[in-house]
């Protein structure tokens, strides 16, 4: 009978440890991403995504690539923020105007950066569809499709 016991404890504790700890540990890791982060929100419109923190979650949604630049549509997770970023393959010396904008017309821009990475301020879009878009060297504007 002690046992039997002792076997049902040890079972008890296993199953514990399989699905309640990982949990407990994930919540954790969320836990500290999120307090790093320094805006909600539409107080993140206009953001820089790096000194914000929001970077630190994000993914690319969609890119543009031409023959000296490739242009991200970027998101953030935690923030739920979109950007641009514009990484360059060639020459660094690169000016560029680098834009973000909603499809309802809400856009921030960051200008005169000069690569081999860039990126525009965020704009507050959970939902809202947005797009990237950048100018090399004050020429023509290249955009992402609206996503």
């Amino acid at each position: 009978m002690r046992r039997a016991l002792w076997i049902l404890l040890i079972i008890v504790l296993v199953v514990a440890a399989v699905f309640v700890l990982p949990g407990i540990a994930s919540a954790q890791v969320h836990m500290r991403a999120v307090s790093n982060v320094t805006c909600s929100g539409n107080g993140c419109n206009n953001c820089d995504p790096q000194t914000t923190g929001c970077a630190a979650s994000a993914y690319t949604v969609q890119t543009a690539d031409l023959s000296t630049i490739l242009l991200q549509l970027r998101f953030s997770r935690v923030c739920k923020t979109n950007w641009g970023r514009v990484i360059t393959k060639s020459n660094h010396n690169q000016v560029f105007l680098v834009l973000v904008d909603r499809i309802d017309g809400l856009a921030y821009s960051t200008k005169g950066l000069v690569g081999p990475f860039a990126w525009s301020r965020m704009v507050f879009a959970p939902v809202v569809r947005a797009r990237a878009c950048v100018s090399v060297n004050g020429g023509n504007e290249i955009c992402t499709a609206f996503v």
